[in-house]
């Protein structure tokens, strides 16, 4: 995903989790992906990580070498996150 694809979903920057969680919350998976990837930039992480486990699925990033937790996700979307993140590739 480029950035000008991100800009065209995003007006302004998603700059906390809370911001993030209500894009989850409203459902969209390509606004779901772009908010990952935008927070992702915005917290300045060098990677994101999208772990799959038996009930959920969880986001991290990593930050000055740290991996930090930044949110979770039901694991039913997760075939759906995959796959969108390989179309973008």
């Amino acid at each position: 995903m480029t950035t000008s694809e991100v800009e065209k979903i995003f007006r302004r920057p998603v700059t906390d989790v809370k911001q993030l969680q209500t894009i989850v919350r409203q459902g969209s998976l390509p606004r779901i992906l772009a908010g990952i990837i935008n927070f992702a930039v915005e917290q300045r992480a060098s990677d994101i990580h999208i772990e799959p486990y038996s009930d959920e699925m969880l986001i991290r990033y990593r930050v000055d070498g740290q991996l930090g937790e930044v949110m979770k996700l039901p694991m039913d979307i997760h075939p759906a996150v995959i796959s969108r993140y390989r179309d973008w590739e």
